[in-house]
């Protein structure tokens, strides 16, 4: 059976399993007792005397549907549970794993059984995403059969998990400990594969590929995305958001457009003319003004107060004659500035250019007898160095991290552990 075909079946039974779900609501009676109608019937009636919270709330109801549609896969019976914990959401858990587990399960897949309740935005921690959608049903069914032993790499090789992964991206995404969703733990799982940092999975996260897995197609084109993402040093996570909503736009547009071989300087000039038409066109009225704070870029920045630093000493050449060295820490404090350092070291530090308009980032070069050496990101309102990188990205010496240090002390500044280290 062709992939396409296997995967619109799947989605049409995910479909028919949530519109029961909904008529076993409709079928319910308005009372003071919903509970007792729609449950008195089924398995879950012991839950009456067992626990009086889960009865008495309506956010647990959506969980105990969504139990009885897999009640065939149960391993144990209601009447055997034994109630541990004070808030429902820990007393539900309890009940999932007492029905449906026969292996520990990682605490963030517990979270497909709480979509679109109270409890899930507030897993969510609230915030600008915290109302969208839901992860794909199919997760359901994924959860059921990853707690009674099927393995990860397997439900991807069927085509059951929405999501391309390797077998190691399997292993990594059944370990993911610091989450709270699936989609959540697919995506700092991928920017951990491609060698990327903490704060592009943190951005990711809170961008809408944070929010729910897509189709097959649509993942491939995510995974070289994220992966492009990854190979982009001194890039302003504060931009991974609004550039994944450009090359959203230019998927619908065409289906065959390709992150390979762009840049971020082109990708955010391209970005910054869509939201200009946006507000030209004035399509509607939050495009434009979503597209408002995306104005071009100031010419000159104002400063972020920080000292600048120099200093000259002897050394001697590879000949033995007696020489002096000029070291140097300026602030940059121009868009030509900032366009000619990433020019001569080839990273994209330009993408800063907004946050240095809003003073929450300053960009600062280190260079040597007129030469550019290396680039420093400073974080104002923490006065914490985030990201140190030379020419192509590569990382620090030792040698040129004493001269940063120096303007560092000088400066009254900290650099941070993950300034001078990739990784997580």
């Amino acid at each position: 059976m062709p992939r396409g075909m296997r995967l619109q079946m799947r989605e049409e039974q995910e479909r028919l399993r949530e519109e029961a779900i909904q008529e076993a609501f409709r079928r319910a009676k308005v009372s003071t007792n919903r509970f007792k109608d729609v449950f008195s019937m089924t398995a879950f009636a012991p839950l009456q005397k067992k626990s009086r919270k889960i009865a008495e709330s309506p956010q647990a109801w959506t969980v105990l549907h969504r139990l009885l549609l897999c009640q065939e896969q149960w391993v144990n019976e209601v009447s055997t549970w034994k109630p541990r914990g004070k808030a429902v959401t820990t007393l539900l858990r309890g009940l999932i794993r007492h029905l449906i587990c026969k292996y520990p399960m990682p605490a963030y897949w517990y979270s497909v059984w709480f979509e679109g309740t109270e409890q899930m935005q507030n897993w969510r921690g609230g915030g600008q995403n915290a109302d969208l959608g839901g992860v794909n049903r199919a997760f359901v069914g994924n959860f059921v059969k990853l707690a009674q032993g099927t393995g990860m790499h397997k439900l991807v090789k069927k085509l059951e998990f929405p999501v391309p992964l390797t077998k190691k991206q399997c292993h990594a995404l059944m370990q993911q400990r610091k989450v709270n969703t699936v989609p959540h733990a697919v995506r700092w799982t991928q920017v951990q594969s491609f060698g990327g940092e903490r704060r592009l999975a943190e951005a990711l996260c809170d961008s809408n590929w944070g929010d729910a897995c897509g189709g097959l197609d649509f993942e491939e084109f995510q995974a070289t995305v994220i992966q492009w993402f990854c190979a982009q040093g001194m890039l302003d996570m504060t931009q991974v958001g609004p550039l994944i909503d450009y090359m959203e736009n230019c998927r619908r547009e065409n289906d065959g457009w390709a992150i390979t071989g762009r840049t971020v300087t082109s990708l955010m000039r391209d970005m910054e003319e869509w939201h200009r038409n946006l507000v030209h066109r004035r399509r509607q009225f939050r495009a434009a003004a979503h597209a408002a704070r995306y104005k071009p870029p100031p010419e000159k920045f104002k400063s972020s107060g920080f000292e600048m630093w120099f200093e000259s000493r002897k050394t001697k050449d590879s000949r033995g004659r007696q020489i002096h060295e000029n070291h140097r820490v300026d602030e940059l404090l121009t868009y030509k500035g900032l366009l000619e350092e990433g020019r001569d070291l080839h990273h994209c530090i330009s993408s800063y250019a907004h946050n240095i308009g809003r003073g929450a980032t300053s960009i600062w070069s280190y260079s040597k007898d007129k030469m550019k050496i290396l680039t420093i990101e400073l974080h104002n309102p923490t006065k914490t160095i985030r990201q140190i990188r030379g020419s192509r990205n590569r990382m620090p010496t030792s040698s040129e991290m004493l001269y940063v240090q120096k303007w560092a002390r000088e400066a009254g500044v900290m650099i941070a552990p993950r300034a001078v280290r990739r990784g997580w």
